[in-house]
């Protein structure tokens, strides 16, 4: 779902924008089948769904078109714009910490020197899970198996428009695409 107008998307772009903490977030808004708009603070990008009325965040690439999918990604939202650019820069700085970790150890190994001990530190889980879905088209609420992968739904790519949210599967009964359940937006917040 997208804004009917450019207006539209103009004005919910400065409200969230007085919302967000920090300064240097800048709206960008753009028509593909519909108006949308997302924030962006150097390559960190934030975008709103209108179908669940939450944000959701990546880490992009400055080269890509809006929109873009981005270099980083993962499959979480929130109603709260600060609570998602919040979890999402720690959970980012955990993976790259761990990235970095892996990088150093494999050149230590290869160099012959010894390999630095690792400090266990907590962090957010790396997945939410989700019980149950609702289906976009014929909203058939059922539940997601455990071994889900939303990588394997036909046609991912094709089927998601920029700034939207990322679907979790498909209907077992249209194949249409589903979507985490707002009860689960609501006892996630």
């Amino acid at each position: 779902m997208s804004f009917e107008t450019k207006a539209k998307a103009q004005a919910f772009g400065r409200k969230i924008k007085k919302e967000l903490t920090g300064k240097g977030w800048k709206a960008h808004v753009w028509n593909n089948m519909g108006w949308h708009v997302e924030w962006k603070l150097g390559r960190f990008v934030l975008h709103y769904s209108k179908y669940s009325e939450t944000f959701s965040a990546l880490i992009g690439d400055e080269d890509k078109a809006p929109g873009s999918p981005g270099i980083w990604a993962r499959s979480y939202s929130h109603k709260d714009p600060n609570t998602v650019v919040k979890s999402e820069l720690k959970y980012a700085m955990r993976i790259a910490k761990n990235l970095l970790k892996g990088l150093t150890d494999v050149e230590c190994m290869l160099a012959g020197k010894p390999v630095p001990e690792e400090v266990e530190e907590e962090g957010p889980p790396a997945i939410f899970l989700v019980d149950t879905a609702v289906c976009n088209n014929c909203e058939r609420i059922f539940a997601v198996p455990e071994d889900n992968d939303f990588a394997t739904i036909p046609d991912l790519n094709e089927r998601v428009l920029p700034g939207e949210m990322m679907p979790i599967t498909t209907c077992p009964s249209c194949e249409a695409l589903a979507y985490p359940t707002k009860a689960y937006f609501e006892n996630n917040q």
